[in-house]
C-alpha cells in the first residue's frame, strides 16, 4: 500500500501537472484581455437599398473583451453615409432645403456579440477572426419632396426617412501584428488589419414608400449593406 508519503507526493505531482497547462493557457488568456479598434472604409449598398442610394464613406470604432483565448465580446459602433442617385431620380430636385439632387442617407450602426480567432492569436504575426454581431441601425436621410402616391396623392413637403431597426452583422477580419506582443513582454501592442461584412437590417416597407418613389421603383423591407474597412487595433495586454 502507499504511504502517507507517497500519496501526498503523488498527489503534489498530479496537481503540478495540471497546474502547468492551466497557467500557460491563463497566461494566453491574460495575453490580451482588452482590444479597441478604429477603421474606416465604403459602405457598398446591395439589392433594394441599391436603388434609392450609391456606395460611401464608412468609419466606426469597436472593441472586444476576451473571455478565452479565442473568444472576445465585442462591442461595435460605425457610421455608414451613402451618396444619393442624382441620375436616377424620377422627378427633379426633390430636396426642400434649397438644394436640388437625390438625398442622402446615413445609418448608424450599434452592435454586440462575439468575436471568434480562427488563428491562435499568441502564435504568429498574422490572425483571422470572424464575428457575428446584433443590434440596431438608425437611419436619417436628407429632407426631400416626395412625389405623389397612393398614401400621399398630393406629395408630401418635408418628407424624409428617419427611423430606427434591428439589424445583423457579421463578417471577417484579417491582421497583421505590429510590434511585440508575447505576453510578459509588452503591456500595448497593436495590429493594422482589413475587415469586411455585411449589416443585414429589418426594416418597414411603408417607411420606404416615399424614397422609393422617388426613383419610380418599389418600397422594401429588409435591406443591406457591405462595409469594407481598414483600420488599426490596440491590444492592452
Amino acid at each position: 500500500m502507499l504511504g502517507y508519503k507517497s500519496l501526498r507526493s503523488l498527489l503534489m505531482a498530479t496537481v503540478v501537472m495540471v497546474a502547468i497547462p492551466s497557467a500557460a493557457e491563463a497566461q494566453a488568456y491574460s495575453s490580451r484581455l482588452w482590444s479597441f479598434d478604429f477603421f474606416g472604409g465604403v459602405a457598398i449598398p446591395t439589392s433594394s437599398l441599391s436603388d434609392v442610394s450609391s456606395t460611401g464613406p464608412s468609419f466606426g470604432v469597436g472593441g472586444n473583451y476576451y473571455v478565452s483565448n479565442r473568444v472576445g465580446l465585442r462591442f461595435e459602433g460605425s457610421l455608414d453615409l451613402l451618396g444619393g442617385k442624382d441620375d436616377d431620380l424620377a422627378i427633379p430636385s426633390p430636396l426642400v432645403n434649397g438644394e436640388s439632387g437625390a438625398p442622402s442617407l446615413r445609418l448608424y450602426h450599434l452592435n454586440g456579440g462575439l468575436e471568434f480567432d480562427l488563428v491562435d492569436r499568441t502564435g504568429g504575426k498574422v490572425n483571422f477572426t470572424i464575428f457575428a454581431l446584433g443590434g440596431m441601425v438608425f437611419v436619417n436621410s436628407d429632407k426631400f419632396r416626395s412625389p405623389p402616391s397612393p398614401s400621399a396623392p398630393d406629395g408630401t413637403v418635408n418628407a424624409s426617412w428617419q427611423d430606427a431597426y434591428p439589424e445583423l452583422r457579421a463578417g471577417f477580419r484579417l491582421g497583421f501584428q505590429l510590434g511585440d506582443c508575447t505576453p510578459g513582454r509588452a503591456r500595448v501592442c497593436g495590429d493594422f488589419f482589413i475587415n469586411g461584412g455585411a449589416h443585414l437590417m429589418f426594416g418597414n416597407e411603408d417607411d420606404t414608400e416615399f424614397i422609393a418613389a422617388l426613383y419610380n421603383t418599389s418600397s422594401f423591407s429588409t435591406f443591406y449593406d457591405f462595409p469594407i474597412h481598414i483600420g488599426f487595433r490596440i491590444n492592452v495586454l
